[in-house]
């Protein structure tokens, strides 16, 4: 099973469905230290079941690392691994990584922001989208960045 079956499936599922211490440090030392730390990746890890036609639910698991303030696609980094609950074919787990980018507004709200995937490998090149509804929860989005009808079901919750 690819992940456009996560996408196809979950979209007729919805249409049908600190610190140590402190130690002084020199102008130049302090600069690479922060130097150094404004550039070490942030990671994210969000979970949630995505609906499954065929099965009792499609567990995701999506880590991104890297920020916005980082202009290099090397340094935005997803992996995103889907397992198949109870599906009466046993499909194997699917497992996906690539590059993120980050989107600016959506046809519906133009200051909402998007979390664009590609992944690198596999035959499934296809980019995936997902709204990021607030710090804590990601939702999977069509293509063409519009919600699916109960997007509350596609959501993944950070961990």
């Amino acid at each position: 099973m690819k992940l456009r079956t996560l996408s196809a499936t979950a979209a007729a599922a919805l249409l049908l469905a600190g610190c140590a211490g402190h130690q002084e440090e020199s102008g130049s030392d302090q600069q690479a230290i922060e130097k150094s730390e404004a550039s070490a990746p942030q990671t994210e890890t969000f979970k949630g079941t995505f609906p499954c036609r065929s099965c009792t639910g499609i567990d995701t698991t999506l880590t991104i690392e890297g920020d916005n303030s980082t202009a290099s696609a090397g340094d935005h980094t997803f992996t995103l691994d889907a397992n198949y609950k109870n599906h009466p074919k046993n499909p194997a787990a699917e497992h996906y990584q690539g590059s993120w980018g980050a989107l600016s507004g959506t046809p519906d709200d133009k200051s909402a922001k998007v979390i664009q995937l590609t992944p690198s490998e596999g035959n499934d090149k296809r980019d995936y989208y997902f709204l990021r509804v607030d710090d804590n929860t990601l939702e999977l989005i069509k293509p063409d960045l519009h919600r699916f009808e109960n997007g509350n079901a596609l959501r993944l919750k950070r961990q």
